[in-house]
Protein backbone atom coordinates (compact mmCIF):
# COMPACT_ATOMS: atom_id res chain seq x y z
CA UNK A 1 0.00 0.00 0.00
CA UNK A 2 1.35 3.26 -1.07
CA UNK A 3 2.11 5.93 1.92
CA UNK A 4 0.41 9.13 2.41
CA UNK A 5 2.40 11.12 4.23
CA UNK A 6 4.26 13.95 2.01
CA UNK A 7 5.86 17.17 2.85
CA UNK A 8 5.76 17.83 6.19
CA UNK A 9 2.53 15.99 6.63
CA UNK A 10 2.04 13.00 8.49
CA UNK A 11 -0.22 10.21 7.92
CA UNK A 12 -2.83 10.75 10.05
CA UNK A 13 -3.12 14.58 8.98
CA UNK A 14 -3.37 13.42 5.60
CA UNK A 15 -6.18 11.09 6.77
CA UNK A 16 -7.83 13.72 8.24
CA UNK A 17 -7.41 16.13 5.14
CA UNK A 18 -9.74 13.09 3.62
CA UNK A 19 -12.34 12.85 5.77
CA UNK A 20 -12.96 16.48 5.93
CA UNK A 21 -16.44 18.04 5.42
CA UNK A 22 -14.48 20.61 2.90
CA UNK A 23 -11.67 19.45 1.51
CA UNK A 24 -10.60 20.20 -2.72
CA UNK A 25 -9.40 17.68 -4.54
CA UNK A 26 -9.25 17.32 -8.46
CA UNK A 27 -7.45 14.77 -10.68
CA UNK A 28 -4.25 15.16 -13.34
CA UNK A 29 -3.34 13.33 -16.27
CA UNK A 30 0.18 13.12 -17.50
CA UNK A 31 1.56 10.90 -20.91
CA UNK A 32 4.79 9.08 -20.15
CA UNK A 33 6.64 7.10 -22.77
CA UNK A 34 7.11 3.53 -22.28
CA UNK A 35 10.53 4.33 -19.55
CA UNK A 36 7.62 6.58 -17.51
CA UNK A 37 9.60 9.84 -18.66
CA UNK A 38 6.88 12.54 -18.20
CA UNK A 39 5.47 13.92 -22.04
CA UNK A 40 3.84 16.93 -20.68
CA UNK A 41 -0.56 16.41 -18.90
CA UNK A 42 -3.48 16.71 -20.77
CA UNK A 43 -6.74 18.02 -20.42
CA UNK A 44 -8.79 14.74 -19.43
CA UNK A 45 -11.67 12.81 -17.66
CA UNK A 46 -12.24 9.65 -16.43
CA UNK A 47 -12.98 6.34 -14.66
CA UNK A 48 -10.95 3.37 -13.17
CA UNK A 49 -11.75 0.23 -11.40
CA UNK A 50 -9.65 -2.01 -10.03
CA UNK A 51 -10.35 -5.41 -9.17
CA UNK A 52 -7.93 -8.25 -8.04
CA UNK A 53 -10.05 -10.74 -9.00
CA UNK A 54 -9.47 -10.27 -12.79
CA UNK A 55 -6.38 -11.24 -15.09
CA UNK A 56 -5.97 -7.57 -15.69
CA UNK A 57 -6.54 -5.69 -12.76
CA UNK A 58 -6.72 -1.96 -13.05
CA UNK A 59 -9.32 -1.05 -15.89
CA UNK A 60 -9.49 3.10 -16.82
CA UNK A 61 -11.83 4.83 -19.40
CA UNK A 62 -10.51 8.44 -20.08
CA UNK A 63 -11.67 11.43 -22.13
CA UNK A 64 -8.69 13.29 -23.62
CA UNK A 65 -8.41 16.58 -25.69
CA UNK A 66 -6.27 16.13 -27.89
CA UNK A 67 -3.53 18.29 -28.10
CA UNK A 68 -0.90 16.77 -30.55
CA UNK A 69 -1.05 13.02 -31.79
CA UNK A 70 -0.61 10.83 -29.15
CA UNK A 71 1.82 7.54 -29.90
CA UNK A 72 -0.84 5.05 -28.91
CA UNK A 73 2.14 2.14 -28.92
CA UNK A 74 4.77 3.39 -26.38
CA UNK A 75 2.68 6.13 -24.42
CA UNK A 76 0.78 5.83 -21.22
CA UNK A 77 -1.43 7.86 -19.55
CA UNK A 78 -0.79 8.17 -15.40
CA UNK A 79 -3.40 9.72 -13.31
CA UNK A 80 -2.92 11.44 -9.89
CA UNK A 81 -5.23 12.26 -7.47
CA UNK A 82 -4.56 15.89 -5.78
CA UNK A 83 -5.34 16.59 -2.22
CA UNK A 84 -5.47 20.61 -1.52
CA UNK A 85 -3.96 21.34 1.82
CA UNK A 86 -2.26 24.98 3.01
CA UNK A 87 1.35 23.67 1.77
CA UNK A 88 -0.45 23.30 -1.59
CA UNK A 89 -1.56 19.95 -3.54
CA UNK A 90 -0.19 16.80 -2.72
CA UNK A 91 -0.60 14.29 -5.38
CA UNK A 92 -0.95 10.73 -5.79
CA UNK A 93 -0.42 8.16 -8.28
CA UNK A 94 -2.96 6.23 -9.48
CA UNK A 95 -1.23 3.74 -11.51
CA UNK A 96 0.38 3.62 -15.38
CA UNK A 97 -2.24 2.53 -17.89
CA UNK A 98 -1.09 1.55 -21.61
CA UNK A 99 -3.46 3.28 -24.20
CA UNK A 100 -5.57 -0.17 -25.86
CA UNK A 101 -8.13 1.85 -28.46
CA UNK A 102 -8.63 5.17 -28.97
CA UNK A 103 -12.03 6.73 -30.74
CA UNK A 104 -11.72 10.24 -32.19
CA UNK A 105 -14.44 12.69 -31.86
CA UNK A 106 -15.18 16.32 -32.17
CA UNK A 107 -17.04 18.63 -30.39
CA UNK A 108 -17.49 22.45 -30.93
CA UNK A 109 -14.25 22.21 -32.92
CA UNK A 110 -12.60 20.62 -30.23
CA UNK A 111 -10.91 17.22 -30.60
CA UNK A 112 -11.37 14.50 -28.21
CA UNK A 113 -9.99 11.01 -28.09
CA UNK A 114 -12.09 8.47 -26.03
CA UNK A 115 -9.76 5.68 -24.82
CA UNK A 116 -9.74 2.65 -23.16
CA UNK A 117 -6.62 1.71 -21.06
CA UNK A 118 -5.10 -1.33 -19.01
CA UNK A 119 -2.76 -0.93 -16.18
CA UNK A 120 0.86 -2.91 -16.93
CA UNK A 121 -0.22 -6.15 -15.79
CA UNK A 122 -1.58 -6.54 -19.37
CA UNK A 123 2.24 -6.69 -20.66
CA UNK A 124 2.65 -10.04 -18.26
CA UNK A 125 -0.82 -11.38 -19.65
CA UNK A 126 -0.51 -11.08 -23.22
CA UNK A 127 3.64 -11.42 -22.99
CA UNK A 128 5.02 -15.10 -23.20
CA UNK A 129 8.32 -16.87 -22.39
CA UNK A 130 9.59 -17.63 -25.93
CA UNK A 131 12.11 -20.10 -24.71
CA UNK A 132 12.36 -22.11 -21.20
CA UNK A 133 13.33 -19.75 -18.99
CA UNK A 134 15.50 -20.98 -15.64
CA UNK A 135 15.30 -19.82 -11.99
CA UNK A 136 18.02 -21.53 -10.89
CA UNK A 137 18.58 -22.64 -7.01
CA UNK A 138 19.71 -20.15 -4.54
CA UNK A 139 18.59 -17.05 -6.66
CA UNK A 140 16.19 -14.80 -4.79
CA UNK A 141 12.68 -14.47 -5.10
CA UNK A 142 12.70 -10.54 -6.09
CA UNK A 143 15.51 -10.69 -8.33
CA UNK A 144 14.21 -13.69 -10.08
CA UNK A 145 10.53 -11.52 -10.23
CA UNK A 146 12.51 -8.13 -11.34
CA UNK A 147 14.07 -9.84 -14.11
CA UNK A 148 10.58 -11.01 -15.95
CA UNK A 149 9.52 -8.03 -15.18
CA UNK A 150 11.90 -5.99 -16.00
CA UNK A 151 12.11 -7.63 -19.69
CA UNK A 152 8.73 -7.37 -20.55
CA UNK A 153 9.03 -3.34 -19.88
CA UNK A 154 7.69 -2.71 -16.25
CA UNK A 155 9.82 -0.52 -14.12
CA UNK A 156 9.51 -1.21 -10.30
CA UNK A 157 8.87 1.52 -8.36
CA UNK A 158 9.21 0.73 -4.26
CA UNK A 159 8.94 -2.50 -3.65
CA UNK A 160 10.74 -3.86 -0.24
CA UNK A 161 13.09 -6.64 -0.44
CA UNK A 162 13.34 -10.18 0.84
CA UNK A 163 16.44 -12.44 1.57
CA UNK A 164 14.33 -15.55 0.57
CA UNK A 165 15.60 -17.75 -1.70
CA UNK A 166 14.68 -20.39 -4.91
CA UNK A 167 15.16 -23.76 -2.81
CA UNK A 168 15.86 -26.04 -6.19
CA UNK A 169 15.74 -24.83 -10.02
CA UNK A 170 12.20 -24.09 -11.82
CA UNK A 171 11.90 -24.21 -15.14
CA UNK A 172 9.17 -22.12 -16.83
Amino acid sequence: MRRLDQKSYTEAEVLRFLAADSRKVSFRYELTDREGRSLGDVTASGNISYDTSAEVAGYGSFNIREIREINYIDERIKPYFRLFTPEGWLEYPLGVYLIMSPDRSALGGTVYREIEAYDRSIILKEDKFESRYIVRAGERYINAVKQILTAAGIQLDDREDCAAAVPEDVEF
